[in-house]
């Protein structure tokens, strides 16, 4: 179980942290090696029991959603105040638990003929990005389907340790709803919490192979004249004449999580 914290202080967290059971500090982007943090870290307890007792110990904000902060009892740090006039202060830490069920949303339609295309069809799924770290499988599936029509499976892409990346997928039941998605290329997400801009790109799988020939695509044509997987030279051939010229494509480097 991870935990998504913003602090400004390391050797008191750490004492505090370890205090709810045995856990690892990853900090981003060096594996838990430096602690020169940009300001936060993940945190994965071996107890999913020390993740309660956690929360018990943090006060909470009501919002659209609960915030939790971990209020840590610190001195001040500078060696030239007298220590018989120090005062001791209580540094807010914000804690952001996340649960690893919220990864994945799979939406059980109704009506469901056996020759449809099943789920893992991903000519109808899109690559969403950048997420908001509270955004849930569940959420962004509501949102989508509300918005674009019905949807049968949203995952949040997350890292080694199970905690969100900030991109996702979302599978939709048709054609039309995929379409509807593609062709919007960006949806605005307001609430309590945050206010996003994500943007809705045609995804393209790993090995996906050229529509055309037998390589390996490394592109995809999100204009509705196209809407196909090109490898390199493919995509010379077709978009090298007008009026297919001007067509932007969509890379998988792009969509790497």
């Amino acid at each position: 179980t991870n935990f998504f914290f913003i602090p400004d202080i390391l050797a008191e967290l750490l004492l505090v942290l370890r205090k709810f059971g045995k856990c690892n500090i990853k900090w981003p982007k060096n594996d838990g090696n430096n602690h020169n943090t940009p300001g936060f870290c993940h945190v994965v307890y071996r107890d999913a029991r020390s993740i309660g007792e956690l929360l018990k110990h943090c006060t909470r904000q009501q919002r659209a959603t609960v915030d939790y902060f971990l209020h840590i009892h610190m001195l001040p740090s500078s060696i030239l105040t007298d220590f018989s006039v120090r005062t001791t202060r209580f540094k807010p830490i914000q804690v952001v638990p996340w649960n690893m069920k919220d990864n994945v949303y799979a939406v059980q339609q109704k009506n469901v003929r056996h020759h449809e295309p099943s789920y893992a069809d991903w000519s109808r799924t899109i690559f969403v990005s950048p997420l908001h770290g509270k955004m849930t499988a569940f959420s962004l599936g509501s949102i989508m389907s509300n918005v674009f029509g019905a949807v049968s499976i949203t995952q949040i892409n997350t890292d080694k340790y199970g905690y969100p990346t900030g991109t996702g997928t979302v599978l939709f039941y048709d054609s039309h709803s995929y379409m509807r998605a593609v062709a919007a290329g960006t949806i605005d997400i307001k609430c309590d919490c945050f206010h996003k801009l994500l943007d809705i790109d045609p995804f393209l799988r790993e090995n996906e192979p050229c529509t055309f020939c037998p390589s390996t695509a490394v592109a995809f044509c999100r204009n509705f004249l196209c809407l196909r997987s090109y490898c390199k030279q493919c995509w010379a051939q077709k978009h090298g004449p007008k009026p297919l010229a001007g067509h932007q494509p969509v890379t998988r480097r792009e969509q790497i999580f």
